[in-house]
């Protein structure tokens, strides 16, 4: 759930997906890194030399799938998601389930393959997503 679906979810897309629109961004483990603020460290890296990118885009943050239906929203987006400056974080969404479902299995042993039940889900939600904002060639 956190955050493979998501991941294979976009490589299953990725060939459909129209990239004179739209920038896919990878990151892994970005709750990690060696530096003393090192929540999101990895987005606020790419923020840093990618931001006038950012602000001519739409942002979407792909997040925790897998256990419920998936849902839009800017709720939980610096649970997944945190950036410097404002204007970006005010006009991103977040694509994941309601926390009630995941919570539970967020960073434990119980973040497996076998516990995610809506993979199909997740992949035809993204694909409506994106085939609704004209990304999808």
């Amino acid at each position: 759930m956190d955050n493979a679906l998501a991941v294979s979810a976009l490589i299953e897309l990725a060939g459909k997906i129209d990239l004179s629109k739209a920038c896919i961004v990878f990151t892994g483990s970005e709750e990690l890194s060696n530096e003393e603020n090192y929540w999101c460290y990895g987005y606020r890296r790419f923020e840093e030399e990618y931001s006038n990118l950012m602000e001519n885009s739409e942002l979407t943050v792909v997040d925790t799938l897998g256990l419920g239906d998936p849902l839009v929203t800017q709720d939980f987006l610096e649970d997944a998601f945190l950036l410097e400056e404002d204007v970006l974080m005010e006009k991103a969404e977040l694509i994941t389930t309601d926390p009630v479902n995941w919570r539970a299995f967020y960073h434990s042993p119980l973040d497996t393959r076998e516990e995610a039940e809506d993979v199909d889900e997740a992949l035809k939600f993204l694909r409506k997503y994106m085939s609704e904002r004209e990304l999808i060639l």
